[in-house]
């Protein structure tokens, strides 16, 4: 099993944006994180989920769970929709890629239980200003 932790961050609403995730299969870890340019916050989390789970296609596993803080990005993703643009499309390319798991667990979690992803997406932040 793949548990993936997942976090985009802003400084500004939009502004330069980054994510972070941790992943974790088999008692290894990976920590990664991107700077993407400019986005607002809930656009730079559901960005996040996409490249996590990029990120873990090469992973052999039939089963993820995927642990956000982000209300929105669990939302769209329990209910297969999000009425606005991007949303709606970065939702199809998130359940496009979890579709290819037999088991999908996507759970919300509150924002200090995912600490390390969100350092991550601000570490990212800060390597754009540098």
């Amino acid at each position: 099993m793949i548990s993936l932790y997942v976090d985009g961050a802003s400084a500004g609403n939009p502004g330069n944006s980054g994510i972070g995730v941790v992943i974790l299969h088999n008692n290894q870890q990976q920590q990664l994180n991107k700077t993407i340019g400019r986005y607002t916050n809930h656009e730079a989390e559901f960005l996040a989920a996409i490249w996590g789970l990029e990120q873990c296609k090469e992973i052999e596993s039939s089963v993820i769970r995927l642990f956000s803080d982000s209300q929105a990005v669990i939302s769209a993703i329990e209910k297969r929709y999000a009425k606005k643009e991007p949303y709606a499309a970065y939702l199809q390319t998130i359940l496009t890629l979890l579709d290819t798991y037999e088991l999908v667990f996507c759970n919300w979690i509150p924002r200090d239980k995912n600490k390390k992803a969100d350092q991550l997406a601000r570490a990212a932040i800060l390597k754009s200003i540098d």
